[in-house]
């Protein structure tokens, strides 16, 4: 680490390869889904969670609801997790597997809006008014 860098990785099972987005309304609540590992890159344990912090990284709590917790070989690239700016705000994440999922409250459960795409590397998201 540099001189004036924090580290906010206590409490995340990797410090590798994962995506981050911060929360639009609250800069202090930010979503991480790490990968295992350089060598391995895949989610840990095989098992799909996104982490979110309240307090700037100090803690994380594991969201899982409605994701795979066995068998999930696939990853999320840095640029394949986005928020809107609804109230509640919006999740939404694409995996190197094709499947592009969401939350519509803030990490809290998850849905599978498509499977089998082709991999997903980036996912924007667009609030579209009237």
């Amino acid at each position: 680490m540099t001189s004036g860098s924090i580290d906010i990785s206590d409490g995340l099972p990797s410090r590798f390869g994962f995506p981050l987005a911060v929360h639009p309304h609250d800069g202090d609540t930010i979503y991480v889904c790490p990968a295992e590992s350089d060598q391995h890159r895949s989610l840990p344990e095989a098992a799909f969670r996104v982490y979110r912090s309240r307090d700037r990284g100090e803690t994380w709590e594991t969201l899982t609801s409605g994701l795979p917790q066995r068998d999930a070989h696939t990853l999320v690239l840095r640029q394949a997790l986005a928020t809107d700016t609804l109230d509640p705000v919006g999740l939404y994440m694409g995996t190197s597997g094709g499947h592009l999922l969401a939350s519509r409250n803030e990490g809290d459960d998850w849905e599978v809006l498509h499977n089998w795409l082709p991999p997903i590397a980036s996912v924007q998201a667009a609030v579209i008014d009237g």
